[in-house]
């Protein structure tokens, strides 16, 4: 019997690094500027659905690229 997909809620700089290509430096940027905008603490996590609202990717392509 298959185990059921593991599915993530959290997005980190690593993976926005891969979908953009960007540094990991400017995918934390990028991660600051969307919490900022979206009344985030700094401490706390960015989901995957938060950064596809600010962002205006798909959700399921996002997931797709970083699992």
């Amino acid at each position: 019997m298959e185990s059921p997909r593991r599915s993530r809620y959290i997005i980190y700089p690593k993976d926005v690094a891969v979908i953009y290509g960007f540094t990991e430096k400017a995918a934390r940027n990028l991660m600051r500027k969307i919490k900022r905008k979206i009344g985030k603490e700094s401490y706390q996590p960015l989901t995957i659905a938060e950064f596809c609202a600010y962002t205006g990717m798909n959700e399921a392509e996002v997931r797709d690229i970083i699992m």
